[in-house]
């Protein structure tokens, strides 16, 4: 094996075959969208004066809004197709940075990642149980896509510390870092999921509540290293392989609109 492969073969083991979980932080907000949803729906319908839901054919109501999640925030239209359906456009930007600190074969690792994720949606809902007393009435069905006009992520890893060989510490710069590029390209994507739509906050004002998921198309993975670690990017094919069928994108959102018509 190479010199500089064998002495930071643990290095690259970060790359090799890791398991991708669902942390437990995020059913637990799942559920509190959930309680919220619940109580903000049956708080509206038991204003003294609910606003009318009745359409006419001529001329829907049209809302603006504002909307922020976990694809990102940005701003949206809404308006009812009737008493059942409804249609919504929006934008969204999700520019993400964040700093991870990890342990691998008890070497101490420091990852700097950045994702982008901007794209424009368009969805549409179906209120099932829309003549219902209770708070399920804006319930809601929903189906759509959203085209990613920029979906990556870079992940730059280095070590946290001095690396020790023979009683030789070399620094975790003259070591080097391997950056991982992880790109989808323009595409549109299908989406699914379920919410709360068009909750009454008082005559101008609503609330939309989303919880669902995008299809992605399958992502190219770069690898490159730098320092010593150059050329130790022959773990591309294998990351790529490990994340094709993590194609899956959450979407929890939270909306609020205002009735411009």
């Amino acid at each position: 094996m190479h010199t500089k492969s064998k002495n930071y073969y643990y290095m690259n083991k970060l790359y090799m075959n890791k398991p991708i979980t669902i942390p437990k932080a995020a059913i637990r907000l799942l559920l509190m969208v959930f309680a919220l949803a619940g109580y903000t729906t049956l708080q509206a319908n038991t204003l003294k004066n609910p606003q009318d839901t009745t359409y006419s054919t001529s001329t829907f109501p049209l809302y603006v809004g504002v909307h922020v999640g976990t694809t990102g925030f940005g701003l949206q239209l809404f308006t009812p197709l009737g008493e059942q359906f409804g249609a919504r456009l929006g934008a969204s930007f999700m520019p993400f940075n964040t700093n991870i600190k990890g342990t691998y074969n008890n070497r101490e690792t420091a990852s700097d990642v950045k994702v982008m994720a901007h794209n424009i949606s368009a969805i549409f809902s179906w209120t099932p149980f829309y003549q219902s007393s209770n708070f399920f009435r804006s319930f809601a069905v929903n189906a759509g896509a959203a085209f990613f006009y920029k979906l990556d992520g870079e992940l730059t890893t280095k070590l946290a510390g001095p690396y020790r060989h023979g009683d030789v510490l070399i620094e975790p710069d003259q070591v080097g870092e391997i950056q991982t590029d992880i790109n989808y390209k323009k595409s549109i994507s299908p989406y699914l999921g379920v919410g709360f739509n068009d909750i009454k906050l008082d005559d101008r004002f609503s609330l939309q509540i989303d919880l669902g998921s995008y299809y992605l198309p399958k992502p190219k993975v770069s690898i490159a290293g730098t320092g010593l670690l150059e050329g130790n990017g022959g773990n591309a094919a294998t990351v790529e392989n490990n994340i094709k069928n993590y194609r899956f994108l959450p979407r929890v959102e939270l909306g609020v609109s205002y009735r411009i018509r």
